[in-house]
This record gives C-alpha cells, sequence and structure tokens, in this order.
C-alpha cells in the first residue's frame, strides 16, 4: 500500500507543475522530509520587477520561434493582433503611442521593432511594464492558458524577435542592480522571469547608485541586446536580455564598494538557451496538450510504488 505522505507529495508537485500553484511548507515532518528529498524547486524571486530570478518556473513564456519565425510574425503582427492588443489596453496603447516616434529600424527589423523595445524599455516602472511582466512570467502553463489569457502575444514576440536580431553571436557581460532578496545557492540553475534592462557600463551604474543593502547581478549573457542606439535613448549602454537564457549562479559574495557600501554579488553565467515552449502556438493544440498530464501522473505514481 502507497505511503499516504507519498501520494500527497505527489499530488502537491503534479498541482504545482500544471496548474503553476507555489508550494506552502508544513507542520508535518515526515512530509517536509519527503518534500525535500523529491527535489521539487519552486519559484525563487530574485527581485521585484525587472530583474527578477526563478528557479523552477513551467509557466514562464520563453518561445524562441526557432523554424516559425514567419508564422510568428504574419499572426502577432501583420494579421491585426497587434492592433487589436493595443486597443485592448490601455496602458500598452499608451506606452506604443509615447515612445513610437523614434525612426531608428534595428538591422533587419521593421518599425514594430523599434516601438515594442521602446515601448518597453522607456516604460520601467509603469503598470503596465508591470502587469506584462507577470503575464510572460505565468501564461504558458499551457496552451489553453497561453491562447486565452496572454494578451501581450505581439509585444513579446516583437522584443524576443529584436533580441535575436540585434544579437552579437557573442557573450557579454552586464548588470543588473536589484533590492536585497533572498540569495540563490552557489550552483544553482536560475533564468529571468520576463525580458530584463541591464547596463553594460558598470562604472556609470557604480557612479549613479547606491549599492548599500542591494543586490548586483553580473552576468554573462550569450543571447542579448545592446538597445540604447535603436531607441532613441540618451542611455547607449542599455542591453535587454530574455527569459529564454538560463544561467548557473558561480558566485555570491559579499562586496565593498569605494563608497563604503556593502552589496551581494550575484555572478551568474550563460548555461544554454531554454525554449521549452519554441513555436508554442503552431505546433500543438490544447487538447493535444491536455493530455500530457496522462504520462506524467504515471512516472510521479510508478514512483511511488517503486518506493513503497
Amino acid at each position: 500500500m502507497w505511503d499516504r505522505s507519498k501520494v500527497l507529495l505527489a499530488t502537491i508537485c503534479f498541482t504545482a507543475l500544471f496548474c503553476h500553484v507555489s508550494i506552502i511548507p508544513f507542520s508535518n515532518s515526515h512530509v517536509a522530509n519527503e518534500l525535500s528529498s523529491f527535489h521539487c524547486e519552486f519559484l525563487l524571486k530574485a527581485a521585484a520587477g525587472n530583474g527578477e530570478l526563478l528557479g523552477w518556473a513551467p509557466g514562464v513564456v520563453n518561445d524562441l520561434y526557432r523554424g516559425c519565425r514567419q508564422q510568428a510574425m504574419e499572426k502577432f503582427v501583420h494579421s491585426g493582433l497587434l492592433k487589436q492588443e493595443l486597443n485592448n489596453s490601455v496602458g500598452f496603447q499608451k506606452a506604443w503611442t509615447l515612445n513610437s516616434k523614434c525612426s531608428a529600424l534595428i538591422p533587419g527589423g521593421i518599425d514594430a521593432h523599434t516601438s515594442a523595445l521602446s515601448a518597453y524599455i522607456l516604460s520601467e516602472g509603469e503598470d503596465f511594464m508591470m502587469a506584462f511582466d507577470k503575464a510572460v512570467q505565468t501564461m504558458s502553463a499551457n496552451v489553453s492558458t497561453y491562447e486565452n489569457d496572454f494578451h501581450f502575444k505581439s509585444l513579446y514576440f516583437l522584443l524576443m524577435d529584436a533580441i535575436t536580431l540585434l544579437n552579437p553571436k557573442t557573450c557579454q557581460t552586464v548588470f543588473v542592480l536589484s533590492e536585497k532578496t533572498p540569495t540563490p545557492k552557489k550552483g544553482s540553475r536560475v533564468t529571468f522571469g520576463s525580458f530584463t534592462v541591464a547596463t553594460s557600463n558598470f562604472q556609470a551604474l557604480n557612479k549613479l547608485e547606491d549599492f548599500d543593502g542591494r543586490v548586483l547581478l553580473n552576468i554573462t549573457s550569450c543571447f542579448s541586446a545592446s538597445v540604447g542606439e535603436h531607441i532613441c535613448d540618451s542611455d547607449k549602454d542599455k542591453v535587454l536580455l530574455s527569459p529564454a537564457e538560463d544561467f548557473i549562479v558561480e558566485e555570491v559574495t559579499k562586496k565593498e564598494d569605494d563608497n563604503e557600501s556593502t552589496y551581494t554579488e550575484i555572478v551568474l553565467k550563460n548555461l544554454k538557451m531554454n525554449s521549452t515552449h519554441n513555436c508554442f502556438s503552431f505546433s500543438r493544440s490544447p487538447a493535444a496538450v491536455s493530455t500530457l498530464w496522462l504520462p506524467s501522473a504515471l512516472v510521479i505514481l510508478s514512483f511511488l510504488y517503486s518506493a513503497a
């Protein structure tokens, strides 16, 4: 007969995977020990908004559109979906309109790429940007959720496509300064919960910002876009990172700068690209994806049966 705590554990892990809910602490120490031994990872927030690091994150939209770029361009931009999503979001429309005057075009891009980059990067701190980031973090749990509830498909595609077009094909080191938050462990794997605006100029960042009590992400990214030259912004050092790149935590150290400010530096190195939902809109139907719960449930039950 199966151990009840293992059945409960399977239910928790299964629910967390397919419903994207948080795992909460248990007073039952036996269940807690089983949870630890089963290695269920959970959300690790390293910063609110820009620079949010995640551990296990099945709901993050991380489509790279490899093999379906033209289909995506047609569906999300040329078909009228971009216009529809703009009309359905006051915040999105406002950010797009206010920041669409830059006439610069990225190599191989269209004016919508420039408008999307400007709308996102120059709207930092706005409600629209935070709503978009939250949606990117959570709206890819399954195809139905993505198709029905993710209302920024066009903006997401344009941002990801812009990074693809601008990616220098070489890795570069960039920096993000975040508020003090829970720190990931050395050796753990993390990714960003949405797009993230970084800077390539550490000296300027250190001069302009107070590091005291904060967290500095020192990031070596191999999939990024230096966007300052392409959005008519005075800050030419801005770099856009994506939620489709995994990093390994190489170092976590306490540091002190010349101003005697003490801060935590987290060194992240590129691990791999992780497009678990590549061509999400074109490869599977919601019905096909919904049937994936069965083999996953069988794997969990097989584990419990063999351990009983």
